[in-house]
């Protein structure tokens, strides 16, 4: 084998957040004095390649928070296709030797790396160290992963680090800023937690949440307690609703709200009760897309302190108002207003169903005749055990349903059409309707009437 003359194909398969990063790299094996040399160039130019990979993979990518067991592959890429079509022990050894690059990107964002390393001019060692005020031993291990990561170069005639990373993207540049938030966001919720992956599957509670982050029910608990947590699952929780205003203008065209505001208007004119509504960014967004929509955000009491904050900010105190509640806390809860919506975005899966019933009973209670709930999105999920239908796709890391199970919540559940709205039918809710959303961008809600 060590003296065939063949081409060994190498393939990177680094996923970070919803990116996934492919690379076909072909070698020679011609001797056994070259083995070496040739394994060392390989995992170099595999993780080089892997970062600058992230635009390009961004175009195919899946929102995981939306990740369905009966979506369809993205259009495969030549590099992708290679990559699915090799030995499952090539894949899971390359997987393996670039298992330290995302924890040593998510260290240099956190030590702000860039920043210390100006371009075009760079910097020496000694002020790289004396920038991020770290020791020469950290640093000279993190250089030396980020110069074969290639976002740091080195010059050795200056003995100057160059900054390859801002080179060949900017501040603006969304791509980045989105990986960024999604590597440090698993940083925080996923890493440490996976190391309680099979207790997990063992016990089927989020074995990592407690063990990592101490006796909480949820992460959405732990991010209220925890600035840490809350710097860096934050983030990613709000990329997910940039657009929640576009992504939600059906609201204007539902029957029963038409009925009240009547047609082609995109004029509310009516309160919505945001509920589990974060920090207010999704309310504040729907308040500056529709000034006649007034909110209330309902969430834990650090969260809707946090919101109050940012309602203030954005000037909007007259438009929108906070509820902070325990929902664990199994006591009525009392409104001040009643409602003509009910949002329950991006919320329903960390819950059981006896919880799920116990709100939207509160949101039925709460709601004026006609009022509508909302829940968005809605995805479509197999029932625990059944694979009948399930197409395995090499392409998709199952992050969604790794991080709902080791790290978002004990009582994280998958929910089903046809029994969410018997459920609702249960509670008086009507004419309750599934709204399936094209793919790829998943949009599939729920609604339902308040009669």
């Amino acid at each position: 084998m060590a003296h065939a003359i063949q081409p060994l194909y190498f393939i990177l398969f680094l996923h970070i957040g919803s990116c996934t990063f492919v690379q076909t790299c072909v070698a020679s094996c011609t001797s056994e004095e070259n083995a070496v040399e040739q394994a060392e160039d390989k995992e170099v130019g595999a993780a080089r390649f892997g970062l600058m990979q992230t635009k390009s993979a961004r175009k195919s990518r899946f929102h995981h928070a939306e990740e369905r067991s009966d979506m369809q592959a993205p259009e495969s890429s030549p590099l992708m296709a290679t990559y699915t079509e090799s030995p499952i022990r090539d894949r899971l050894q390359l997987i393996q030797q670039l298992f330290p690059v995302a924890p040593a990107m998510v260290a240099a964002f956190r030590l702000k790396l860039w920043d210390a390393i100006p371009t075009p001019s760079g910097a020496t060692f000694d002020e790289i160290v004396r920038w991020t005020n770290t020791t020469e031993k950290g640093m000279d291990v993190l250089l030396e992963a980020m110069l074969n990561l290639g976002t740091v170069s080195y010059n050795k005639d200056t003995k100057r680090f160059h900054n390859e990373y801002l080179k060949d993207s900017s501040s603006n540049d969304g791509d980045d800023a989105e990986w960024k938030t999604q590597a440090l966001m698993e940083s925080v919720a996923m890493q440490r937690q996976l190391y309680y992956l099979a207790d997990s599957v063992r016990e089927g509670r989020a074995v990592g949440l407690t063990e990592v982050l101490g006796d909480y029910e949820s992460i959405y608990e732990a991010r209220a307690d925890l600035p840490d947590v809350a710097r860096d699952w934050d983030p990613w929780m709000d990329s997910h609703n940039g657009d929640i205003a576009q992504r939600m203008a059906f609201i204007y065209q539902l029957p029963s709200v038409v009925a009240r505001i009547g047609e082609n208007s995109t004029s509310f004119k009516g309160h919505v009760l945001d509920w589990c509504g974060n920090d207010g960014k999704n309310a504040i967004k729907l308040a500056k897309n529709d000034p006649t929509m007034r909110l209330t955000v309902l969430d834990l009491p650090a969260q809707v302190a946090k919101a109050a904050h940012n309602i203030e900010a954005a000037s909007l105190q007259d438009q929108i108002d906070t509820k902070g509640v325990d929902l664990l806390v199994h006591e009525k809860i009392v409104f001040e207003h009643r409602y003509d919506a009910v949002f329950m975005i991006h919320m329903i899966r960390e819950w059981t169903d006896a919880d799920l019933t116990r709100f939207v009973e509160t949101a039925h209670s709460n709601l004026n005749p006609g009022g509508v709930l909302v829940i968005f999105p809605f995805a479509l999920e197999r029932h625990l055990g059944d694979f009948d239908h399930y197409t395995p796709n090499l392409a998709v890391n199952s992050f969604h349903s790794l991080y709902m199970l080791a790290s978002a919540a004990h009582t994280s559940y998958p929910k089903f059409v046809q029994e969410t709205k018997t459920m609702l039918g249960a509670v008086g809710f009507v004419n309750a309707t599934f709204h399936f959303g094209a793919f790829p961008e998943p949009t599939s809600f729920m609604t339902a009437v308040r009669p």
